[in-house]
């Protein structure tokens, strides 16, 4: 019995992950040089990546990264840059 709940966590952990590869994929099917940058910097956790997508920053003046990356993702991109740089000057 415990073999089999540690299986269906494993499966359940699996598909997870694979949701979240494809939301990912989704999201930044237009800017893959952004996801590369973004998987590099968060250290390959997609679920990181999708949740820092999502929430506003101040540096693009409360909007969300997504949002902005509809219509400027040069922005994005500086961002990203200037938190691997941490110049923040």
């Amino acid at each position: 019995m415990v073999e089999l709940d540690a299986l269906a966590t494993s499966i359940s952990e699996y598909q997870n992950n694979m949701l979240i590869e494809d939301e990912l994929s989704t999201l930044l099917i237009n800017h893959p040089k952004i996801k590369a940058e973004l998987l590099d910097l968060l250290k390959d956790n997609q679920g990181s990546v999708i949740k820092w997508l999502n929430q506003p920053r101040m540096q693009l003046l409360n909007k969300t990264p997504l949002s902005v990356l509809a219509t400027n993702p040069e922005k994005v991109s500086d961002l990203i840059y200037t938190i691997k740089t941490g110049d923040f000057s």
